[in-house]
């Protein structure tokens, strides 16, 4: 989808995208800044954003998705 941003206005330095990356591609200098070599495009610190402040050029204030339902699991077995 592309590189990420930060809105700097809504982000709290929370630490939560740098803590949901399972490639430790973004650091926190106070805001996230991303290592896009490093990004595989997995969405976990989009996803898992308190305040939304993450977004590329085409993707911003999408709601989340942080997982699947418990019937979705359900149904696949998970």
């Amino acid at each position: 989808m592309g590189e990420r941003f930060v809105d700097e206005t809504a982000c709290t330095e929370c630490g939560t995208c740098r803590d949901r990356c399972p490639y430790g591609a973004i650091t926190l200098s106070p805001k996230p800044v991303f290592d896009q070599d490093r990004c595989f495009g997995c969405w976990a610190c989009y996803n898992h954003c308190p305040t939304k402040a993450i977004y590329t050029q085409k993707i911003r204030q999408v709601p989340p998705y942080r997982e699947p339902s418990q019937a979705l699991r359900q149904k696949l077995g998970c």
